[in-house]
């Protein structure tokens, strides 16, 4: 198994000897986190050919029908368009979660919705398709403490996309519109996420560490 992709709401796992996408999709969805998941999703199936694709809804909470529309009109023709033949669809036990889901599907054959995880697997063995080990649930609430470590790799991966070399001079403003932009990237997520002010203090600390929000002393 490949792991993909790792962010608090979505982990994308690969069984290339399979060509199945295991997508584990996690706590409460916004549009955002959709789109954002969602297209990082059709990059993937595009770059590895992508046939079977097992959608995890179990640890999803809430509603998110206000991108309902998207999902069935828009994303779900792509996903047909780029070759997937299966798409099994586990929903989720909240009942929020569950009617945005059946809002999100379109008519179309190659999608099924299951409740029980076995009749998943079971549809997708009768396909032809190689089930990987038993499904990891996930708990339904993520902690503030493991959204933190969450946000920690989304800093850290943030703040290596543009390096600063030691040995390279960056004047005072240039480091203060270098915060600026980081801190518009991150606090953002941590405000939509109504995280405590614990954690808040956390990624302050995080950013503090790397150099980006401490003084330019």
């Amino acid at each position: 198994m490949e792991l993909l992709y790792n962010r608090y709401y979505l982990d994308i796992e690969f069984y290339r000897a399979s060509s199945t996408l295991v997508l584990r999709w996690k706590g409460k969805q916004t549009k955002e986190t959709i789109y954002k998941g969602g297209l990082r999703i059709l990059k993937i199936i595009k770059e590895e050919g992508i046939k079977c694709i097992y959608n995890c809804n179990l640890a999803v909470h809430g509603s998110f029908s206000s991108v309902s529309k998207w999902i069935r009109d828009t994303w779900f023709y792509e996903v047909k368009e780029l070759g997937v033949k299966y798409f099994a669809w586990l929903t989720s036990s909240d009942e929020h979660a569950k009617q945005s889901a059946r809002k999100a599907k379109p008519r179309l054959k190659f999608i099924r919705m299951f409740d029980r995880e076995k009749e998943a697997w079971k549809w997708i063995r009768s396909k032809g398709f190689i089930s990987p080990p038993v499904d990891r649930v996930a708990p339904e609430r993520m902690t503030d403490s493991s959204v933190a470590v969450s946000v920690g790799q989304e800093v850290t991966s943030i703040a290596s996309a543009s390096p600063v070399s030691s040995t390279q001079k960056v004047s005072s403003a240039d480091k203060t519109e270098k915060r600026i932009s980081y801190m518009q990237k991150v606090f953002p997520m941590l405000y939509k996420l109504g995280l405590s002010d614990l954690t808040k203090g956390f990624v302050r600390y995080l950013l503090k560490l790397l150099n980006i929000t401490g003084d330019d002393s």
